[in-house]
């Protein structure tokens, strides 16, 4: 135990901290984890472990930073979100969420903003309605509209249920459903016209359920974290085990309307993972 404190203790001196922003270059290539530290910004990327730059960006101050997409950070400030991109600092404000009785735990950008077609998607847990609004930069004034699906989703799965982890993959838009007894992934198709924006879901392919009988712990305690992303043309399905509170495997899917490809990793280097939106 007392050789691993030492060790820890090494490599955590050995990183080198810079009082600056990730230089540009490293910035387009790599993808970068930020972490608030009150009013100042850590960024750290897994492609050099060993380098930490600290920064302090007036956009980011109190604000929380809720995801990224296509290079594009989310920012929301209660009840207002906002599009920030960190290489050109063009910043878009969307209108103003107070009517909104319950405050969305989950967004999506489905293109980016410079796209006509660009929609961003916001999602509250336990309520089967999508708030939306349409990035057209041709128009004059942004808006919020609801996508009411509760009654499309009841069709697919047989019950009540909702959407949640929203991801992209290939140009199109996929969730999980909340129904314990439906495992289908499902597609939400999203159509982009003059004036209105259309959305109709879709049944995509049906969840895997890999087996976890090879494990046993001593104590009982043991959890399943799923999760659903998106990355080019693939999209993975990825199950965490937990056994007493700490991830011990991993177990990966490719899914597609061809194929869906298993793959398993042990993680046997990690003390704790904290994972989210």
């Amino acid at each position: 135990m007392k050789q691993k404190q030492k060790q820890t203790k090494k490599q955590i001196s050995c990183r080198s901290t810079y009082d600056q922003l990730p230089p540009q270059w490293q910035w387009a290539k790599y993808p970068w984890f930020v972490a608030q530290m009150q009013e100042n910004q850590i960024f750290y990327t897994l492609h050099n472990p060993q380098l930490l730059y600290r920064c302090q960006i007036p956009e980011l101050i109190g604000t929380q930073i809720r995801a990224s997409f296509h290079g594009w950070v989310v920012l929301s400030k209660h009840p207002t979100w906002f599009l920030w991109n960190p290489l050109t600092s063009n910043l878009i404000r969307l209108p103003s969420l107070i009517h909104m009785k319950h405050e969305p735990n989950e967004c999506f950008l489905s293109s980016p903003p410079d796209d006509q077609t660009s929609v961003f998607l916001l999602s509250t847990h336990g309520y089967p309605i999508l708030t939306f609004c349409r990035l057209d930069c041709t128009r004059n004034k942004l808006k919020w509209a609801k996508y009411p699906y509760g009654k499309e989703l009841r069709r697919i799965i047989g019950n009540n249920g909702y959407l949640y982890d929203l991801t992209c993959c290939n140009g199109k838009v996929y969730a999980f459903n909340s129904d314990d007894d439906n495992n289908t992934v499902i597609e939400i198709d999203i159509a982009v016209e003059e004036k209105k924006v259309v959305m109709r879901l879709l049944s995509f392919v049906e969840q895997p359920r890999p087996s976890f009988t090879r494990f046993c712990t001593t104590n009982g305690r043991m959890g399943i974290g799923c999760y659903l992303k998106g990355y080019g043309s693939e999209l993975f399905y990825i199950e965490i085990l937990i056994l007493k509170m700490k991830p011990s495997d991993t177990v990966g899917f490719f899914l597609n309307d061809n194929f869906i490809r298993n793959t398993s990793k042990k993680l046997d280097n990690y003390k704790e993972i904290k994972y989210g939106c």
